[in-house]
């Protein structure tokens, strides 16, 4: 049987999709305090 990786090799741990009033604030603060990255789809 081939193993399946749950998290394909260069996604990230975390992927946030905040859908709240204000999410502009929330993704600075995840940028600033977490030191997260956008990665917008291609």
């Amino acid at each position: 049987m081939p193993v399946v990786k749950p998290i394909p090799d260069g996604y990230p741990r975390v992927s946030a999709y905040p859908t709240v009033d204000g999410a502009t604030s929330t993704i600075n603060f995840y940028r600033e305090v977490l030191g997260a990255q956008e990665r917008l789809p291609r």
